[in-house]
């Protein structure tokens, strides 16, 4: 795999001063955007084993070390003309010459001069571009050579000008994958300027070095190669026909057995469920090489993103049904006379109303729905706030529905789970699984009588 990153903010930096990664998008890149042509050039980049803190540097490095990728281009543009500087044994740091002008003015210098340099030189697999303006230029290229690019905004917030709001959307509507570094880029920021991006979207963030305090971007190299690699390879067969599901509740499970998985869903369609959201649950499949699941149910029911030719896409027929089952002003106005902790949280995921309480307030609130005839689902959270979901939702509801597109019931379908937290979900099945190490004790619910215990 040819992996070739465009910065165009800024002249990378293959030396820069030691710092910790901050929240968003694994911090902001040192910029050096007119550098001195008389300055002697930088040694060269750390090797893998000395992560970079510049965050482009240093996923390209490990991106290098991973057995997969035989080489890793870092393109930026400077006004001087100069050599390649080699970052690692296969990836380098490439400074091509446009000339002086203003990036967000005119982009046709810096198209021009990447098309050259890719006419003679091999064509990447990846185009991967940081920042709306670097997006504009893979866009372009990557149209004329057919190179899938993948986006990462870095800090992304609301932008400030209607100019680079038309660049940030047409970066996120336009790029084949996105990948950000927190939940709140992928669930929050990004849907908000376009909500189909979800589906297109990856959470994959670098661990912290507690010796250090800098950013190991081993996992980040790994998980990124993974999804570069998923946009080159042919789409897995879709399932057609099926005698059973088996369906994985990933809350809680700290670890899967893939080999395993992956002979059962050769012939098995796979349905994850999970309470967080889409690009959670991916991360999730990533970390422990799950294979690809026929459809992803998240957030507790209230979204179903199914496989398709194209990759997954949000269930909009469940989406409306979901929508259509309750009156969510009713349930945020009655809920709001009863929450004396705070106001609901405004980054709630879809069809929610998320707000603070505890076991008092659900009772509460379940009591206030019944007396006035409001139908909603009550989901409390073990991290002190209540989820309230449309009467429709529910992991179990939307089992059912992907089931049905099989032409099967949930009579069906094998429920692996990890104890009976998911009894509502395990219930219904026809088998059901649960993990051995389940804490009895602290799960008062009862556990259904045909579960089997495994190590």
């Amino acid at each position: 795999m040819h992996i070739m990153h465009i910065a165009l903010r800024g002249c990378r930096k293959a030396d820069p001063a030691p710092s910790a990664p901050s929240g968003d998008s694994a911090s902001a890149p040192n910029l050096d955007l007119f550098p001195d042509p008389t300055r002697p050039e930088p040694s060269p980049g750390p090797s893998p084993s000395s992560p970079s803190p510049d965050p482009i540097l240093g996923a390209a490095i490990q991106q290098a070390a991973d057995p997969k990728v035989r080489q890793v281009d870092v393109v930026t543009f400077d006004p001087n003309p100069r050599l390649p500087q080699p970052l690692a044994p296969n990836a380098h740091l490439l400074r091509l010459s446009a000339g002086f002008g203003a990036p967000w003015n005119d982009m046709a210098p810096l198209i021009a001069a990447l098309t050259y340099h890719l006419r003679h030189n091999p064509i990447p697999d990846i185009l991967h571009a940081h920042f709306a303006e670097s997006a504009d230029i893979a866009r372009i290229v990557g149209a004329h050579y057919d190179i899938p690019v993948v986006y990462t905004p870095h800090r992304l917030a609301t932008p400030d000008t209607p100019r680079r709001l038309a660049a940030e959307l047409r970066a996120i509507r336009f790029a084949h994958s996105l990948i950000v570094a927190t939940p709140e880029e992928a669930e929050v920021r990004i849907p908000a300027l376009d909500p189909t991006a979800i589906t297109r979207t990856h959470r994959i963030s670098p661990d912290l070095c507690a010796l250090s305090g800098r950013a190991d971007w081993t996992r980040h190299a790994t998980d990124s190669v993974a999804v570069y690699d998923t946009l080159l390879r042919p789409a897995p067969a879709l399932h057609t026909y099926a005698q059973r599901l088996l369906v994985c509740d990933i809350d809680h499970l700290r670890s899967g057995c893939a080999p395993s998985l992956a002979r059962w869903t050769a012939a098995t369609p796979l349905v994850i469920t999970t309470r967080q959201s889409l690009p959670e649950a991916r991360a999730h499949l990533r970390r422990f090489a799950l294979p690809a699941p026929a459809a992803i149910i998240t957030n507790a029911g209230t979204q179903i993103f199914l496989d398709g030719p194209t990759g997954l896409h949000l269930w909009a027929d469940h989406d409306a049904r979901i929508a259509a089952s309750w009156n969510p002003a009713a349930v945020q106005r009655l809920a709001s006379t009863l929450r004396p902790e705070g106001p609901a949280r405004p980054d709630h995921p879809p069809h929610t109303i998320r707000t603070p309480g505890g076991p008092d307030l659900a009772r509460r609130l379940a009591e206030a729905l019944r007396k006035a005839d409001i139908a909603a689902r009550i989901l409390p959270s073990r991290h002190g706030w209540i989820d309230l979901l449309p009467p429709a939702a529910g992991k179990t509801n939307a089992l059912a529905a992907v089931a049905a597109r099989f032409g099967l019931t949930l009579a069906d379908c094998i429920a692996a789970v990890d104890g009976a937290r998911d009894a509502e979900l395990a219930n219904p099945c026809g088998a059901a699984v649960v993990v051995s190490n389940l804490d009895r004790p602290s799960h008062p619910q009862p556990l259904p009588s045909r579960l089997q215990s495994f190590a």
